[in-house]
């Protein structure tokens, strides 16, 4: 190892490099299996563009209708 490599960037710092559309066509080609799963299909348009990326952790839940 280096000891003079610069540090790793946090994960979350090395997604907000990139855009949603880049992150989502890069996990098809790692994992064509969930091609179409959990997209949106209609497009998306950034209301405020001049605004930075930003990235962060998100947690889903699905949940039975009573």
């Amino acid at each position: 190892m280096n000891k003079h490599a610069a540090p790793l960037p946090h994960p979350s710092e090395a997604l907000a490099r990139y855009d949603t559309p880049t992150i989502c066509n890069a996990m098809e080609i790692v994992a064509p299996e969930r091609r179409l799963i959990g997209y949106t299909t209609k497009p998306l348009v950034c209301p405020f563009p001049g605004l930075a990326a930003d990235g962060g952790y998100a947690r889903t839940v699905t949940t039975a209708r009573c």
